[in-house]
């Protein structure tokens, strides 16, 4: 059975915009001789807590639906307050 979170990520993917930033093939900056091996980009009119763009990777299979979700932390980003997100060493 699906659980709920996929269901919510397939939905959001169906009907949001996506805005391509930088297409597959297209030189990473920074990065010598590497390229963006999908088309890249982010969800149009959506961000993050902090204010950033969703960033997705727009694979191969033709359809709207998630196959996976990169999640990145910053440990360094650490926050006390309530509502926050309360990480503590």
């Amino acid at each position: 059975m699906e659980s709920g979170f996929w269901r919510n990520v397939d939905r959001l993917a169906a009907t949001s915009r996506v805005i391509i930033k930088r297409s597959k093939g297209t030189p990473c900056p920074g990065y010598g001789k590497s390229f963006y091996p999908f088309d890249y980009g982010f969800f149009e009119n959506m961000r993050t807590t902090n204010g950033a763009g969703i960033d997705i990777w727009v694979g191969s299979t033709g359809d709207k639906t998630i196959v996976g979700v990169v999640c990145t932390l910053d440990l360094e980003a650490r926050h006390g307050t309530e509502g926050s997100l309360g990480v503590h060493p």
